[in-house]
């Protein structure tokens, strides 16, 4: 498992996320973790948000807003843009 870093920028503001990238086989799962600017998005990041290598999202029922969803899509388009070899 390892570590990333990456800035996404939400309402024009940038915030700077943990991600851990755990590769088993041929399936990549990417798994935004708290830090600093991810607690400025607890409303609307659960604890549990998990996207695999075609963006599908896994998480709990705390997201189930139209904003979380734009910021969880923000989130995976940060890591396919930044994470992506």
């Amino acid at each position: 498992m390892e570590k990333r870093i990456i800035t996404v920028y939400i309402d024009n503001k940038p915030y700077k996320l943990g991600i851990t990238v755990n590769k088993k086989g041929h399936i990549t799962t990417y798994q935004v973790i708290h830090e600093k600017d991810a607690a400025k998005l607890d409303e609307f990041i659960p604890d549990e948000m998990e996207f695999d290598v075609n963006g599908n999202l896994h998480m709990d029922e705390r997201i189930k807003t139209v904003k979380g969803e734009q910021i969880a899509r923000t989130i995976w388009k940060g890591i396919k843009d930044q994470l992506e070899e």
